[in-house]
């Protein structure tokens, strides 16, 4: 080419001296697009570099935070050396006196600071060393199972103890060995476990604080499986190098041609169903600004593709015509089948023609089902199954001196066994033992349980239309229950999309039956058998014969094992129970679990009751079996139709229905299997949407008899409660409590916040409060009445007659409170069914409940035609994503970061905080305040009065490390003027997060900001006195470079809070014995404004939530007109009373049976409250309670003149026979629908 010529993009050519070079540039697209590419190229590379850079800065500011955190956040750091060494020995707290102590105008004071020497804050650790057992060879061994971070001080102690202790034993044989328990040391807390054989390994053995936090570390990358097992695998170990790198991902990401398509999929199934700004943000970061990200990489039809290539890559590698296969070799996609029901025809054998059957075959079409066996394979070959646990063992605590002994069955008075989760629960230890015992095993590989646990409901996909699912999820018990309620963990394995009778099945049995309309007792019984015979096929033959004799399986963590399934639980609300356990609905015996008759629900607590559970448990029995057996033969066989009085002669004693149950067919007789065992109970719908619901509802409606007044202050003093944590309590300020709309279980849960009796005070408590609240005469709510009108203009849209009558009042019936329901005696159950299962949490309905929002979010995404299909492809799909995504994030290539928008121009965000750490404070200067124009422009403001000479005689005491007793030093004008504050600025911050240690050795943490009074409230370890915690509600947070002297220039970083102090109220008496929270108020403000003062964060043991005393009213006498009232307008509260049921950890604080609080207990209140927990007595009126209903006719009593009481609903917002529905095979909103009177069905 000659130097004297031009070329475009376009290849035309044009010489140096022609203008027309310019003339074609401004009209050639190609030139156009080729300088908008080089552009965008220059661009993305500035972007890329400014990424790496900002990473850098970030990561070098990360680090000099943690180191000087390590060192600010000690109070050691803060003694810093003077002159005279002499002087510094002599500094001491000045003493208590008196008059320090004493009441100040009916306040008692709490001023302000390291922890006293008295606590300690303890970290959470696992106990995943193994003591050594013999002799002290076996140190080795033991410490080989240690963590890699290594033991703690206790357990070093420990080791060397039994290594000392060990050497003088006599050596164990080998069988002696195999039959003898294992041990681990005891950790800080007093944990230890209890091993039945020698663990192979401790799953947890590694894990550390940050893994033992609920929502502290925002990691960027969903954490990886603690153990990387060196097997050969389809999942690679150890992050490649070189060229290598870039084949091993092309590999991991097929069926995907190239890294760019599999970060669009990737980004399309895991950004939500829904666009939104934040799945657009993670679009742009995560995929279009990602290094290895080229648009040149996507076709026209790549995005059309992703979805066809997973497909197409499941039936690769299935071979069958099915959705999909898992990673690896082991099936577990979709089966679409039909199933098939008898219909009986109802036409006895005296009316039918010789020959034809008294039943026709009816095919269901329509489910969706995973094998359960290629399900377990799949799932404990993943590598996620490395952190499941597979050695049997038990969780003790050695009880700590102030908690007085007891004896927990086996004869030892210092330790109690702690219940938590499955794989340490009684009915664990009891299989365990039952498959080791098997004789008829082929081989001698370790033997474990795969823990199965299910869990079902129907679901209405969209708020309105008749579209729904009813989804059956399997979960397993040899994980944590704290991963398996975490939707993020992806814990849940759909197994199945059981169907629903069709629209056609009326008109198809017509035809059977000579044109009848199918009656109720027909359509419930082909209802029961639907469900049955879909558990009939999951129960395949390849299950039992995986249930008498094991899969051998390679798990997660490179051990190869023989893995026996055993169903454990089954979650699921009590419409779901009867038909699992086949009994009738609100029968003679309405509980799934016992014979207790309906007569006697209400008795909870009572002696009679207790022993009905204990001595008429329900057993599947062969009793149970013939009588069942007898009257279908009556319906198969002689042609009766359901519910005929021949087979009620056999049924109805027990409340049982004519079907078959699965799992008795299946494993009664081979397996000794009770299904009867496996419904647990359900806090949600039975507690916080059934009893806790009824009885909340039911203080509405008295004070609807009070007066609309009544209710409108009501709600006003509702929504001046504030939130607090992140989801404990929500707002109300929105929201009329009385009208109850939209409320979920959480939002009665805020309401009550953990009512914790004993079963039989619980029992007796209701009693009386259902006696005394009949004296009113209550009425339906508003929302009441205007449900139970919309059912009924649907019922008689549907033409069905409508028994019940409005009794007084043209819109409002009576309605009083009652006992007689099945939640209130399923509450009894609650505590044999934690000693066998262990903790609630762990099978609670909630967990599948979060489920349901996947197969909703699912069924947005499809056309909505055929959505079940379409359904199971999607869960496939996402899967696959997910197995591909986890092999590259092994190669060590980011996939996927949290990202989330943070609104940068008002506050500045908190880093990710470190667990190990007490408290944060963001490092940003940008707030600041000047001491001198704070002072200036606030002259009048009473709270600033002396704030800087007590502020720096605050600072003087941290300097010299004094620790925190409540009070403040006095260090005099010569000493404060000696302390220079740089620049006499103080920097301001919004928020501080406390992390703190939880009753179940967990970490945690609470935000306090001080813009919401809700939110600010404090507590802090009391000094010596009756109660443990001083409270206080923190103004502002701050910190500040200060200087010991003028002769030490170098300034140290210090926060601090500033804080109005609350006492306690000397007039009131707050404990468990007198069933009363504890009443505080602010402190008087004076001459010397102790009302005020300054705190260390590193002393705050949490936030607290304090509910105002709204009966004492508003008062401005405490405090002269400030900008730091309550109100505005009217002052401060009065009082206000400490919530100790704000939540569970908070609740065992007050206790102090927190097994996580070993280190932070006032011993001394903790042994008193025990002592008034275990000798606390029934309210006075329960006796009187009892001697009325027993002085009453069984069954049935009149309350207030009003008409008789018998069996009645739980709620009676549902229609009166859930099931009868013809559009409605389950209930499908939050609450279960056991609504129903007893006299609605066939008892």
């Amino acid at each position: 080419m000659r130097a004297d010529t031009f070329t475009c993009a376009c290849k035309a050519r044009f010489t140096v001296d022609s203008s027309g070079y310019t003339n074609h540039i401004s009209k050639c697209s190609r030139y156009k697009d080729a300088q908008v590419s080089t552009s965008r190229n220059l661009l993305e590379a500035l972007q890329r570099r400014k990424k790496r850079k900002a990473e850098a800065v970030e990561q070098r500011r990360f680090q000099s935070q943690l180191e000087s955190a390590s060192q600010v956040h000690r109070p050691v750091c803060f003694a810093h050396p003077v002159a005279d060494t002499a002087d510094s020995q002599e500094i001491q707290p000045a003493p208590t006196s008196q008059d320090a102590r004493a009441f100040q105008t009916d306040r008692l004071e709490r001023r302000s600071s390291c922890l006293s020497t008295r606590f300690q804050r303890l970290l959470p650790e696992i106990q995943s060393v193994l003591a050594p057992r013999w002799t002290a060879d076996r140190l080795d061994e033991s410490l080989s199972l240690a963590t890699v971070g290594g033991t703690s001080r206790a357990a070093e102690e420990q080791l060397q103890s039994a290594t000392r202790a060990g050497s003088d034993d006599d050596p164990v044989d080998g069988s002696e060995q195999a039959t003898s328990t294992f041990q681990t040391l005891r950790n800080a807390f007093g944990i230890f476990r209890t091993y039945l054989r020698k663990p192979a390994r401790i799953p947890d053995q590694e894990v550390g604080v940050a893994q033992l936090t609920d929502g502290i570390c925002e990691a960027s990358d969903p954490p990886l499986p603690s153990f990387q097992p060196q097997v050969a695998s389809n999942h690679p170990t150890d992050p490649p190098s070189g060229l290598d790198l870039a084949k091993d991902v092309s590999q991991s990401i097929h069926p995907f041609p190239n890294i760019s398509t599999f970060r669009l999929a990737h980004w399309y199934h895991t950004s939500g169903m829904t666009g939104s700004q934040e799945s657009l943000s993670r679009l742009v970061k995560e995929v279009l600004l990602s290094e290895d990200f080229k648009a040149d990489q996507l076709d026209k039809q790549s995005v059309e593709k992703f979805d066809r290539l997973l497909d197409k890559m499941d039936k690769e590698e299935s071979g069958r015509d099915a959705v999909g296969v898992a990673e690896g070799s082991s099936w577990d996609g979709w089966i679409e089948e039909g199933v098939r029901i008898e219909v009986p025809t109802g036409v006895k054998n005296s009316h039918r023609p010789r020959g034809e059957r008294a039943s026709h075959a009816f095919e269901v079409k329509g489910l969706h089902r995973r094998k359960l066996v290629d399900v377990i394979q799949a799932t404990f070959e993943s590598p996620a199954a490395a952190d499941f646990h597979f050695d049997p063992f038990t969780t003790s605590w050695e009880l700590p001196s102030w908690i007085p002994p007891f004896d927990d069955c086996t004869g030892n008075t210092t330790t109690t066994r702690i219940h938590d989760e499955l794989y340490t629960s009684d009915a664990w230890l009891e299989e365990q033992a039952k498959i080791d015992a098997l004789t008829d095993v082929p081989d001698d590989l370790p033997r474990a349980i795969a823990g199965m646990m299910f869990w079902s409901d129907a679901t209405h996909l969209t708020q309105f239309g008749t579209a729904k699912m009813w989804p059956l999820y399997l979960y397993f018990g040899n994980q944590s229950k704290i991963a398996r309620g975490k939707p993020s963990s992806r814990a849940s394995h759909h197994v199945a999309y059981i169907p629903s009778l069709p629209d056609t099945f009326h008109d198809i049995v017509r035809t059977f039956n000579k044109g009848k309309t199918v009656s109720q007792d027909l359509l419930q019984h082909c209802k029961r058998e639907l469900f049955q015979a879909v558990w009939n096929a999951m129960m395949d033959p390849e299950f039992l014969e995986a249930y008498r004799h094991g899969i051998v399986v390679q798990c997660g963590d490179g051990i190869t094992r023989r893995l026996f399934p055993r169903i454990f639980t089954y979650s699921a609300d009590y419409p779901e129970k009867v038909l699992i356990a086949t009994i009738r609905n609100l029968g003679n015996c309405p509980c799934p679990l016992c014979l207790v008759h309906r007569d006697n629900i209400h008795l909870l607590g009572t002696t009679q009751d207790q022993q009905t559970r204990s001595d008429q448990e329900r057993i599947d029995d062969e009793d149970r079996r013939r009588r069942v057996t007898l009257a279908r033969n009556i319906i198969y066989q002689q042609g009766y139709a359901p519910g005929n009085e021949h087979s009620e002669n056999f049924l109805k004693k027990d409340s049982l229905v004519a079907t078959e149950n699965a799992f008795s067919v299946k494993l009664a007789e081979t397996f000794g299997f009770n299904f009867f065992t496996i419904l647990t109970v359900d806090l949600l719908h039975e507690f916080e949407l059934g009893v806790w619901k009824a009885v909340f509802t039911h203080l509405v409606r008295l004070l609807y008899a009070l007066g609309q007044t009544v209710v409108d202050r009501f709600n006003e003093r509702f929504r001046k409660i504030g939130n607090f944590g992140r989801a404990t309590i929500r707002s109300f300020a929105f929201m009329n409590v009385t009208d109850m709309k939209n409320w979920a279980a959480r939002t009665y849960e805020d309401c009550l916040q953990l009512l914790e009796s004993t079963t039989e005070r619980l029992g007796d408590e209701l009693r009386a409060f259902e006696t005394y609240t009949g004296t009113f005469e209550t009425y339906e709510t508003p929302k009441e009445a205007a449900a139970r009108q919309r059912r009924a203009v649907g019922h008689a849209g549907r033409g069905k007659q409508n028994n019940r009558t409005d009794g007084e009042g043209p819109s409002r019936r009576r309605k009083r409170f009652s006992l007689r329901t099945i939640k209130i005696h399923l509450l009894g159950h609650y505590v044999p069914t934690i000693r066998r299962f262990g903790t609630t949490d762990s099978y609670s309905t909630q967990i599948g409940e979060l489920e349901h929002h996947t197969v909703k979010a699912f069924y947005r995404r499809t056309n909505k035609q055929d959505y079940i299909k379409q359904t199971t492809r999607l869960y496939r799909r996402q899967e696959r994503i997910r197995a591909i995504t986890e092999n590259v994030r092994r190669l060590g290539v980011s996939v996927g970061k949290k990202m989330k928008a943070i609104d940068r121009s008002e506050s500045t965000p908190l880093p990710p905080t470190q667990p190990t750490l007490s408290y944060q404070i963001a490092e940003s200067s940008r707030h600041w305040v000047h001491l001198g124009d704070l002072m200036r422009e606030n002259p009048n403001e009473p709270a600033l009065r002396n704030f800087i000479e007590n502020l720096k005689n605050h600072i003087i005491g941290r300097l010299r490390s004094r620790p925190f007793d409540g009070e403040e030093t006095d260090y005099g004008a010569s000493e404060r003027d000696n302390l220079v504050i740089k620049d006499n600025v103080l920097h301001q911050h919004a928020y501080l997060r406390i992390n703190y240690t939880t009753y179940d050795v967990r970490r945690d943490q609470d935000i306090i900001n001080p813009r919401v009074p809700s939110r600010s409230f404090v507590m802090v370890p009391a000094g010596a006195g009756d109660h443990p915690y001083w409270y206080a509600r923190v103004l502002g947070i701050f910190d500040l470079q200060v200087s010991p002297s003028r002769q030490q220039p170098a300034p140290v970083k210090l926060h601090f809070l500033w804080v109005r102090w609350l006492g306690e109220d000397p007039g009131h008496v707050g404990d468990f014995q007198s069933a009363s929270h504890c009443r505080v108020g602010y402190v008087r403000f004076g001459d010397s404004n102790d009302a005020f003062g300054f705190l260390d964060p590193s002393v705050i043991i949490r936030a607290c939530h304090l509910i105002p005393a709204f009966r004492f009213g508003y008062t401005k006498d405490l405090l002269p007109t400030s900008e730091f009232y309550d109100d505005p307008d009217h002052g401060d509260f009065v009082n206000y009373y400490v919530n100790q049921f704000v939540d569970r950890d908070m609740l065992m604080r007050f206790i102090g049976c927190g097994v996580g609080h070993v280190g932070m207990v006032d011993e001394e209140y903790a042994h008193t409250a025990i002592q008034q927990l275990l000798h606390i007595q029934s309210s006075s009126r329960t006796a009187e309670t009892l001697e009325a209903v027993t002085s009453l006719p069984a069954g049935r009593r009149g309350l207030a003149g009003d008409e008789e009481v018998i069996f009645e609903s739980d709620d009676e917002e549902h229609d009166s026979d859930p099931a009868s529905d013809e559009d409605n095979d389950m209930d499908m909103d939050d609450d279960d629908g056991d609504c129903s009177s007893l006299d609605d069905h066939d008892c």
